[in-house]
């Protein structure tokens, strides 16, 4: 059952989510895999995506195709990409595939057409033809090691009696990779509520910034623990290959003056060696086939006793890290 799996950042959110169950919920969700449909926000989700990376495929082929009628401004946009209208189109081709219930595809219609128009109007000259879309993992064996772990070299290759202790192989796919001045961002698109930064996720956003956070930090260790990024794809910035920054871009306007909100986040080496030791110890639980949650955090958020949710998961987080 876990013999050939990869962690993902979904399914690390997923095993610490203790509201919803935590260890359960993910052996439920992403190890069986239980059937579940689709919900209309997610296949509206989906069709955003799916159009961004359109958007982004298209604006290297224009540049493949007719590079020299093809400039690039100071800002580093490159001239090419798809008229709004095309794009619109693309968003419903895609909003169709998803088999909505057609009031629902009404109304996400409408929204999607929308949050693209303004989005774009704000955001068109982000987009680059060095920039990747939709990279994904899925083919490649990344391993991380534990930063602490006892027997290891850096290479992750440890004693042969404990081939697997303190390390874990990860997996995953980027929404957008970024080249600017030699240096790699991620990026990361979102649709729903907003924020302008993650100091403003607060309260009831506060699980969301730090799922956010996660992801963005997680793709930080794809990139630098991926062979085929340092020896193939960044072979020039082998000697930093470094993430340095992670994007959360959401898609849809906020207020009258329909403002895109980014929010940016350093990602720092201690925080990746500390997501890095995160996600070993659940990998390490997961091939265990051990998913219980701890009595003690069971106990306490049945009677109640944490403040808030998000004070129960890094609770939890703790438990796993100590």
């Amino acid at each position: 059952l876990v013999e050939n799996y990869k962690l993902s950042v979904t399914h690390l959110n997923n095993f610490l989510n203790v509201p919803k169950g935590g260890p359960r919920l993910f052996f439920e969700q992403n190890l069986l895999r239980f059937p579940q449909s689709k919900t209309p926000s997610g296949a509206y989700g989906s069709a955003i995506h799916s159009t961004l990376e359109c958007v982004l495929l298209n604006l290297k082929k224009a540049r493949e195709a007719a590079s020299s009628a093809v400039t690039s401004s100071e800002s580093g946009a490159v001239a090419g990409l798809m008229p709004i209208d095309e794009i619109l189109a693309e968003f419903e081709k895609f909003l169709k595939k998803e088999k909505l219930h057609p009031a629902d595809f009404k109304l996400f219609l409408s929204r999607g057409k929308a949050a693209l128009t303004a989005f774009m109007a704000k955001r068109a000259d982000t987009f680059k033809d060095a920039d990747l879309a939709e990279m994904d993992f899925g083919r490649e064996q990344i391993l991380v090691v534990d930063p602490d772990a006892d027997g290891y070299a850096d290479d992750g290759i440890g004693h042969e009696d404990r081939p697997n202790k303190g390390r874990a192989f990860i997996t995953g796919k980027i929404d957008k990779v970024s080249i600017s001045e030699d240096e790699l961002s991620v990026h990361d698109y979102k649709t729903g509520r907003a924020f302008e930064s993650f100091e403003d996720a607060t309260g009831t956003m506060a699980i969301k910034g730090y799922h956010y956070k996660n992801q963005l930090l997680f793709y930080k260790l794809l990139i630098e623990h991926s062979a085929y990024c340092r020896d193939i794809l960044f072979p020039r910035l082998r000697s930093k290959n470094k993430v340095e920054l992670g994007v959360i871009e959401f898609v849809e306007p906020v207020g009258t003056k329909k403002e895109i909100h980014c929010a940016e986040l350093e990602l720092t080496d201690e925080d990746a060696d500390r997501l890095k030791k995160l996600a070993v110890a659940v990998y390490q639980r997961i091939q265990a086939l051990d998913f219980e949650m701890p009595a003690e955090i069971a106990q306490k958020y049945a009677k109640g006793e944490y403040k808030n949710d998000f004070e129960a998961i890094r609770d939890f987080e703790e438990f796993m890290l100590g």
